[in-house]
């Protein structure tokens, strides 16, 4: 881990969070919020110590449709059980999916960060059963977006996609994008 360049900043921004979780008014909080940042840092010394071609990238990808789906379902599933309402205080109706990922409305721009992710294997893999999952990923985490309604997850998603598919497949891209405008 050492033998990356961002190795010694990471550490000194882990060593920042910890200081602001425990000089935070609200303790638990601060760490219900920066919860996330510990797989984040794993995940980044994963990917910078051993990944190694593009079927390592794939797989990332693969792993991120997958946890897109999840979580898509999650939301989906807890909408479900609501009558597909927006009840009162839905702040927080999501943290009823238990996601360290899903904690406000907002952390919907997940799904939408993600999507770009499912639709390079959509349009990039050639077996059709990870297509196929990518594709019910990136359906699902449009459906979750939208029953949330989140501004800022739906303006990641179109933005996210258009500029996804605009770097995989220009032709498509352009009428695409002109068309959601």
């Amino acid at each position: 881990a050492e033998s990356s360049p961002l190795f010694w900043p990471v550490v000194i921004f882990l060593i920042a969070t910890g200081l602001s979780i425990l000089l935070s008014r609200d303790i638990s909080r601060s760490l219900t919020l920066s919860a996330p940042l510990v797989p984040a840092v794993l995940l980044f010394f994963v990917i910078a110590d051993h990944f190694q071609g593009p079927r390592h990238v794939r797989l990332l990808y693969l792993t991120f449709s997958t946890v897109g789906l999840g979580l898509s379902l999650a939301v989906l599933w807890r909408a479900w059980m609501k009558d597909w309402s927006v009840p009162q205080g839905w702040q927080g109706w999501i943290s009823e999916v238990q996601s360290p990922i899903l904690i406000v409305p907002n952390d919907t721009a997940f799904l939408a960060a993600v999507a770009p992710l499912s639709l390079a294997l959509v349009w990039g893999d050639a077996r059709k059963s990870i297509r196929v999952l990518s594709g019910l990923s990136i359906l699902a985490s449009l459906l979750a977006v939208s029953v949330i309604r989140s501004r800022v997850a739906i303006l990641t998603m179109i933005g996210s996609m258009v500029l996804a598919a605009l770097l995989l497949r220009p032709r498509i891209a352009l009428p695409l994008g002109l068309g959601i405008l």
